[in-house]
C-alpha cells in the first residue's frame, strides 16, 4: 500500500492531455488516493509550489473529492477545483480521466460514487507565505457575545480581501465565555517578504490589539490555527484532533442564529457534569497516557476514517482506570459514531478484561454509517448479542 501515498510533480506539458491552453500553471501535482494533505504540501513546498487544500493535515481523499475548503479559497476556489485529471476503476476496468471530461466533474464532490477513484491531478499554484494574527476575546454576558459575533461577522468576515480567510471559536474556558479569532492573510513566497505594518483600523476597532503575530509556510500553517494551538494540543503523531465536528451557518451575527449559538453553548453540559445530573457512575476510556494510574489497556487498530496519521505501527492503546467499574455493573457505552466497529470492539475488549460480564453490555452511538459493516465486525468479534442503538443510521436501517 506504500505506493498509494506518492506525491510527484510533473511539468504541465507531461500531464496527459492537460495543456496550458486549458489551465495557467506550469505545473501539475500527482498524489493517489493513499496521501494526506500534508503529504501533498510537504511534497509541494520543496518545489515552491501549492494546492488549495485545508488546514488538517492528516485528512485524505476525502477533502479534496467532497469539496475541500482552506485558506487558500479566495484565490484558487475548493479543494475540488483544482483536480484537473484523475484514474478512476470502473466495472469495465481503468478510466484515465482529463481536464474537459464529464466524470471529472462528477468526482468534484460526489468522489467514489462514480468509481473507486485510484489518483488524482491538482494543477499547481506558486507558494505562499502566510501571516496569522490572534486574538481572545473575554465575554461578559451573552448579550456582548452576540453583539462581538455580529461586529465579526458584518465587519470582518464580509469585509475580507481575497488573500484573506478568518475563523472564529466560541468557547468557554476556566468558567469564561470567550471569542478567539484567527485573521490569516497571504502572500507569493519571495526572498523579500513584506510583513505587513498595522491590520485595518476597521478591525483593530473591532478586536483591539492581537494578541499574537505569527509568520508561516503552507506546512507550518497546520499548527497555527486556534483550535489545535491553544485548544486541542496540536495534532499529535499526524492525527486531527477528535474536536472537528462543524456546523456551518450563514449570517451569524443575526440575533436568531447569534441568540441561540451562545445559549447553547453555555448550558450544553460536559460529560461529567451530564453524568453526574442523570446519577450515573462515568467512566472514560482514552487512548493511551491520558488517564492517572493505575489503568487498564487493550491493543485498537485504526480504522479506515482514523489510520491516516503518523503512526506506523498499525495499532495504538486505549485505556481505562482500574476499578472505576464494577465487575457486576451494567455498562453502557457510548459513542458518536459506529463505521468500521474496530473502535467499539476495542471498548468492548477492555471492558472485557477488566472483568465485567459480556451480558451486561450495550452500546448507544449518535450516528451509524452501515455501508461500512461495523455491526457485522461486532458479530464476527464474538459481540453479537450486544445490543446496539443508534439515533441516526445512514444508508441502511
Amino acid at each position: 500500500m506504500g505506493s498509494f501515498n506518492q506525491v510527484h510533480i510533473v511539468p504541465t506539458q507531461e500531464g496527459g492531455g492537460i495543456t496550458k491552453h486549458v489551465i495557467s500553471s506550469d505545473s501539475l501535482i500527482f498524489a493517489w488516493a493513499g496521501c494526506t494533505t500534508e503529504d501533498i504540501v510537504r511534497t509541494a513546498r520543496k518545489a515552491e509550489l501549492t494546492v488549495p487544500l485545508g488546514a488538517r493535515p492528516s485528512i485524505g481523499a476525502g477533502l479534496w473529492l467532497q469539496g475541500g475548503i482552506g485558506h487558500l479559497a479566495r484565490l484558487h476556489g475548493l479543494a475540488c477545483d483544482a483536480i484537473v485529471g484523475a484514474i478512476v476503476h470502473q466495472p469495465a476496468g481503468f478510466l484515465h480521466l482529463e481536464i474537459e471530461s464529464d466524470l471529472i466533474w462528477a468526482i468534484k464532490g460526489a468522489g467514489n460514487n462514480f468509481g473507486i477513484v485510484i489518483s488524482v491531478t491538482f494543477e499547481a499554484f506558486a507558494a505562499r507565505t502566510y501571516f496569522i494574527w490572534d486574538w481572545v476575546i473575554l465575554l461578559s454576558n451573552n448579550l456582548e457575545a452576540r453583539l462581538k459575533i455580529t461586529e465579526f461577522d458584518e465587519l470582518v468576515a464580509n469585509k475580507l480581501l481575497g488573500s484573506q480567510s478568518a475563523d472564529a471559536y466560541l468557547f468557554y474556558n476556566d468558567e469564561q465565555l470567550k471569542l478567539g479569532v484567527t485573521l490569516f492573510e497571504s502572500t507569493p513566497t519571495s526572498p523579500a517578504i513584506e510583513v505587513p505594518s498595522s491590520l485595518s483600523t476597521a478591525i483593530i476597532s473591532i478586536l483591539g490589539p492581537e494578541d499574537s503575530f505569527k509568520i508561516a509556510d503552507g506546512l507550518g500553517l497546520f499548527e497555527t490555527e486556534m483550535y489545535i494551538s491553544r485548544m486541542q494540543g496540536r495534532h499529535s503523531h499526524g492525527k486531527t484532533s477528535s474536536f472537528k465536528r462543524y456546523v456551518f451557518l450563514k449570517h451569524i451575527g443575526a440575533e436568531n442564529v447569534a441568540g441561540p449559538l451562545v445559549s447553547a453553548l453555555k448550558t450544553r453540559p460536559s460529560s461529567l457534569s451530564l453524568a453526574e445530573r442523570v446519577n450515573v457512575r462515568l467512566a472514560l476510556i482514552r487512548d493511551a497516557g491520558k488517564l492517572p494510574p493505575p489503568v487498564i489497556s487493550v491493543t485498537k487498530t485504526p480504522s479506515h476514517i482514523s489510520s491516516l496519521g503518523g503512526n506506523t505501527s498499525g495499532a495504538e492503546r486505549i485505556e481505562m482506570e482500574r476499578c472505576v467499574v464494577r465487575k457486576s455493573a451494567f455498562v453502557v457505552v457510548v459513542d458518536d459514531v459506529l463505521a468500521s466497529g474496530k473502535t467499539l470492539c476495542a471498548m468492548l475488549e477492555l471492558l472485557r478484561v477488566a472483568g465485567i460480564d459480556a451480558t451486561h453490555f450495550s452500546i448507544m452511538v449518535v450516528a451509524e454509517f452501515s455501508v461500512h459493516r461495523g455491526r457485522k465486525l461486532l458479530q464476527t468479534r464474538g459481540w453479537g448479542r450486544v445490543n446496539i442503538q443508534s439515533l441516526f443510521v445512514f444508508g441502511g436501517t
